[in-house]
């Protein structure tokens, strides 16, 4: 398999995950669900522990982009759980 075939193989799920990345992105943004500085800090904790690292250091270790970038996730996630939860009630009705 060269690496040719090997993107077309992926390409649909690839596509798929931005669809996906671009609907919760807009979800967010018009249930203006925002990741808090309480969010970030669990999960700096998370990734401590992942790592294996004092959540201090993993602080310490962010730049400023890469906090925007993982609160951009948390709010993502936030999306999701959004839909997720809304999508239960609609069927519940």
């Amino acid at each position: 398999m060269c690496s040719s075939d090997l993107v077309e193989q992926v390409k649909p799920q690839a596509e798929e995950r931005v669809r996906s990345r671009l609907v919760l992105e807009a979800v967010a943004k018009a249930e203006k669900l925002e990741a808090t500085e309480e969010d970030y800090e669990e999960e700096l904790k998370t990734m401590a522990e992942v790592y294996q690292m004092e959540a201090d250091k993993v602080k310490e270790l962010m730049r400023e982009r890469d906090k925007r970038s993982i609160m951009q996730d948390l709010a993502v996630r936030k999306a999701a759980e959004f839909v997720t939860e809304n999508a239960k009630e609609s069927k519940a009705k």
